[in-house]
Order: C-alpha cells, then structure tokens, then sequence
C-alpha cells in the first residue's frame, strides 16, 4: 500500500520537526541542575545531618567530582589531610552513617569505629565502603573496631561508614549509648 504523494510529510517539514527535536533537547540538558550544584547541595546536607546516607549513585557522583575538582576537597576538609564530612561532634555521630574524605595516600590510614555508653546492647553492624570495595563488621559497647584504609585509590578517597539501625524494641535501651567514628594512623 502506497501514500498518496501530497499525503508524505515534505523534506521542510522534517528538518523543523528534527530541529524542534533537537531544541527541547539541548532545553532539557540545560535546565538540569549542574554537578557542582549537586555536589554543594549534599555537603551542606550531610554537614547539617540533614539528609538520609547517600544512594549508590550519589556516593558515586561525590567521589568523582572529588577527583575532578580538588579544590573541592580543600573546602571540604577545611585545608587538613583527613576528616568527617558529614554531620558529627569530635567523632560523635548521630545518623547511622558517617562520610570521611582522605586526601592522598596514606598507608598506616585507618577508620576506627566504637561505641560508649551504658546499658547493655548488642553488636551493632557496621559496613565500610569505599570508591574500591566493602567490608562489613560489627561492634558492641566499649568494643573498637578497627579498619585499615586500602592504599590504593584513588585518591581523594570517599569513605562511607554505614551502621545497622538497631530494632525498635532496642532503640529505648540504646539512646544512652554514643557511637564514635575517627580516622586515625596505625603504628
């Protein structure tokens, strides 16, 4: 079955629609909001304790616009070596989560983790994720946990510390207890 001739859209036609097309394209990947928006929006979030752990792809997104911009990281850590990002007092860290930022290779470099206070509770688990791989643990109360960074990059390096919520029936027992997360060196 053929179209009749002056039914066929004309060659005009097509180049407007193709440019229409490429128009509202080009208008949606500019109305996007910029990386370095992103990026800014979830330092301040996560300063603040404002905001739930990042997803995969935002721990992603974190990471590499570390790399791309090292200034970044100077006002992230506020011209030191090493620190916690994320919303803490001294190490003290309210959310179950805790993000560090290492500026270069360190090979003594390790992420403690432990856990004060009174009361009796259990292991809480405790998950370490970096740019590289995951490692999974568990700490109770007066107990440390003790992981060495791996020395291998790259470098800055993002470090997620994720800890188990604890079961709701456990939650009363547990709000006198005080979980530490530091980064500290290895003999």
């Amino acid at each position: 079955m053929s179209i009749p001739y002056r039914a066929r859209p004309g060659a005009g036609f097509v180049l407007v629609t193709l440019c229409l097309g490429a128009a509202a394209a080009l208008s949606a990947w500019g109305l996007k909001k910029p990386t370095l928006e992103r990026v800014w929006e979830m330092q301040i979030q996560l300063g603040l304790g404002a905001r739930k752990a990042l997803s995969a792809a935002e721990f992603d997104l974190l990471q590499q616009t570390m790399l791309r911009y090292p200034e970044l990281v100077d006002n992230l850590l506020e011209g030191r070596e090493r620190g916690i990002i994320s919303a803490n007092e001294d190490g003290v860290v309210e959310k179950d989560y805790a993000y560090l930022v290492v500026r270069g290779p360190r090979p003594n470099a390790a992420v403690e983790i432990g856990r004060t206070g009174t009361g009796r509770g259990g292991n809480i688990g405790v998950r370490l994720k970096t740019a590289t791989g995951t490692s999974r643990g568990a700490t109770s109360v007066g107990e440390k946990l003790v992981w060495r960074l791996p020395p291998e990059g790259p470098f800055p390096q993002l470090v997620e510390v994720r800890l188990d919520k604890p079961a709701k029936k456990k939650k009363r027992r547990q709000r006198d207890q005080v979980v530490i997360v530091r980064l500290v060196e290895l003999p």
